[in-house]
């Protein structure tokens, strides 16, 4: 007999008692009990599951979990969603991303790298960025995008980058199989408010994967995964026809 796995063990119970305790709870019926199996059936079935945990999310109170230390005194985490390429290019100065002809509304994101306990500057990180392009659509979404589009990689030196790019739309999640029907019976919108992703990496500091949204985004209150956080939210402020937003990142020290 295998030896039992105590931290499998403990959550599969306390799972298998909080399941019990909600089918006495809401008096859940044999017929309700079997159309549940046949919704998870069909969403594992499909290759749902993620999507799944984004609606209710899971996806972002497990993050939560994962770094509630470093979030006490840094910029907080966020998940990193479904559309992350790894080994997007490394951008040149000046930093843009895009194309040439880019459709959307002229971005200037200046972002500052700085060390949380101190505010002291990072001096050199490696930001791994991507976005949907002005409607909502990631590169591997759309079939006439070049590959990584709106995705790249940057150097920022002296603890500041600046990068032009475009503003980045709202979108919604999938819903087109039984996670999308589920929200429909729930009277639920599919909407993510505009947001860029960002993965910061610098020697001596715990790398930092996060999504910065934009003030005055009107889905932001209502996130359809809940994942916009306040401490996440910068200014978008138009200059003349370019749009111009300003973040600092703050890093937490490796011990």
């Amino acid at each position: 007999m295998k030896a039992r796995d105590k931290r499998l063990a403990e959550v599969v119970d306390a799972l298998v008692r909080d399941l019990h305790d909600f089918i006495v709870d809401q008096r859940v019926t044999e017929e309700e009990l079997h159309h549940a199996m046949d919704f998870l059936t069909e969403v594992g079935k499909n290759g749902e599951m993620p999507g799944l945990a984004d609606a209710f999310a899971m996806t972002t109170v497990a993050d939560n979990v994962t770094h509630e230390e470093a979030n006490r005194g840094a910029t907080p985490s966020n998940i990193e969603g479904p559309f992350y390429l790894a080994d997007a290019p490394i951008l040149n100065l000046p930093y843009r991303v895009g194309r040439p002809d880019e459709a959307g509304d002229p971005l200037v994101f200046r972002g500052r790298i700085v060390d949380g306990p101190s505010g002291r500057p990072v001096p050199t990180a490696l930001v791994d960025l991507w976005q949907a392009d002005a409607i909502g659509n990631y590169d591997i979404q759309d079939p006439g995008a070049p590959a990584f589009n709106l995705r790249g990689r940057l150097t920022a030196r002296d603890g500041t980058f600046e990068l032009r790019t475009v503003v980045p739309g709202a979108y919604e999640i999938p819903k087109n199989g039984a996670v999308g029907r589920l929200l429909k019976l729930l009277a639920r919108h599919a909407f993510r408010p505009r947001h860029i992703h960002f993965k910061i990496s610098a020697d001596g500091w715990q790398p930092l994967t996060t999504q910065i949204y934009f003030a005055g985004d009107q889905w932001i209150e209502s996130d359809s995964i809940g994942a916009a956080k306040p401490g996440l939210v910068a200014p978008l402020n138009d200059r003349d026809g370019v749009f111009v937003s300003e973040y600092t990142f703050q890093l937490i020290p490796l011990k």
